[in-house]
């Protein structure tokens, strides 16, 4: 028994070999990537129109976002919708600077990117995701992660009043203090969604961007984290990447992909009238 054991690891070996040796290039690979340049350009950002004028972007020789040119309005909700693989959580990622363009002019009011900070610029923008990012650390800790100065109490009860978690921190042992494992554990998804709502009231963005932030959830629990939800996007602008049909029938303007192109951008009513493509994606939905 002892030999065929053995004989067992010796034959796994090659594959723990290739598995190390592939993390070393990785990360050997993340440690010659430049550091980012976060302080040159303008220090501040208007708040108006998000402008984005023949923006290109792709991976390697992948076009994913081809020439597309399109206003996102000051304070409204624009729901981006289109088919897996048309571009829609790139479009974001442009827009918020985490890629940057190839090609084109992004600009926020008569900003170009260019000229504002990377700092300045992401300061402007808060992301709820699917994927909500709740490390290992008390729930006091995780809303106020990324904050840019001290929050003070009233500022973190007020977020969290708003982001409809006070039940669940009043029902955990230690309150705010609860320590949270690591990936959330201790918290279902729809309670890391409301800390996610909470940290991004506490940076009172002035663009909001929800990416399927409520795909994951059952139909009760997307009910209660819409309600931190719709706190959240008072008096700011909106980008929502929609999954269902009603969040894309309560927006004030679409902007519909197909495969890494603008096939139409306008109201409700305008692209259920005139936009073939958006009536059969609307209609799959």
């Amino acid at each position: 028994m002892a030999l065929e054991l053995t004989l067992v690891g010796i034959m796994t070996l090659p594959s723990y070999f290739a598995s190390a040796a592939g993390g070393s290039r990785k990360l050997k690979s993340i440690f010659a990537m430049k550091e980012e340049d976060t302080e040159t350009g303008a220090a501040s950002v208007p708040t108006d129109d998000i402008t984005l004028k023949d923006v290109t972007f792709g991976y390697q020789e992948t076009t994913v976002i081809d020439h597309v040119s399109v206003v996102i309005p000051k304070g409204k909700v624009t729901a981006v919708i289109g088919p897996n693989g048309s571009g829609k959580s790139t479009l974001i990622k442009l827009i918020d600077r985490l890629y940057p363009a190839e090609g084109g002019d992004l600009r926020i009011g008569e900003a170009d990117a260019s000229d504002v900070s990377l700092k300045a610029w992401r300061s402007q923008f808060a992301v709820v995701s699917q994927n909500t990012a709740v490390f290992a650390g008390t729930i006091r800790s995780n809303i106020c992660y990324g904050a840019a100065e001290p929050v003070s109490e009233e500022a973190l009860r007020r977020a969290v009043r708003l982001a409809n978690l006070e039940e669940v921190v009043a029902s955990r042992q230690g309150g705010l203090d609860y320590e949270v494992g690591v990936k959330g554990a201790g918290l279902s998804g729809g309670e890391q969604q409301r800390v996610a709502i909470a940290r991004a009231l506490l940076k009172d963005p002035q663009v909001l961007i929800l990416d399927e932030a409520t795909a994951n959830l059952d139909a009760k629990t997307e009910a209660e984290v819409k309600k931190g939800l719709n706190e959240l996007m008072k008096g700011r602008t909106v980008i929502e990447i929609a999954h269902n049909y009603a969040a894309i029938r309560d927006a004030d303007y679409v902007v519909v992909l197909d495969q890494g192109r603008l096939a139409d951008s306008g109201s409700p009513g305008e692209m259920e009238e005139r936009c073939a493509f958006y009536r059969q994606m609307t209609r799959q939905i």
